[in-house]
């Protein structure tokens, strides 16, 4: 039996956890989702289940007409290739180690967000695969609103000591 009623009356709410001591009294940790932006509200010290209902869904009611999220990029999207010394490939591709999203202002444009990408520039084989190995910043007007950790989409093996001696032959033919 789920003690928070909200979950049957409000669209979207999906959890989380009611309570009540006589020091703390009514408290409540609510979680929603609606169109693709989760919110969690949390209450303590309500008079009622009543109040604490009312309070979460004033929050919640404020939260989704207020604010919305901008989906920016899915968890494993491959934003650059970037080299790699000594690697049985040449390259690796960057990728979101997480969905990149932006929460804004409703009416808010997201025009002017300029993303930068820091990756290591001296990287070495072996990488595993989910190895970090930069940093995604969002940021508008020089400040920052989103840090993601960007990781390696494939492993990249040490080569041999033939294949790195074809590719130095290789770079003295095309020079």
């Amino acid at each position: 039996m789920n003690t928070n009623k909200l979950v049957k009356f409000y669209p979207g709410v999906d959890g989380l956890k009611t309570g009540f001591t006589r020091e703390a009294m009514y408290c409540l940790t609510a979680t929603a989702e609606k169109n693709g932006m989760r919110v969690i509200t949390v209450i303590m010290g309500a008079p009622s289940p009543k109040e604490r209902n009312a309070q979460i869904t004033s929050m919640l009611d404020y939260a989704f007409s207020q604010y919305q999220t901008h989906k920016l990029y899915d968890r494993d999207h491959i934003l650059a290739d970037v080299e790699v010394n000594k690697g049985d490939k040449d390259t690796v591709p960057v990728v979101t180690s997480e969905s990149v999203s932006i929460l804004t202002k409703k009416g808010i444009k997201i025009d002017d967000v300029v993303e930068r990408l820091e990756v290591n520039s001296n990287l070495h084989a072996p990488i595993k695969q989910g190895e970090v190995i930069g940093t995604l910043f969002i940021e508008r007007e020089g400040e920052i609103l989103s840090e993601t950790p960007l990781i390696a989409g494939d492993d990249v093996y040490e080569a041999s000591w033939w294949k790195l001696f074809k590719r130095v032959i290789a770079k003295f033919g095309a020079a």
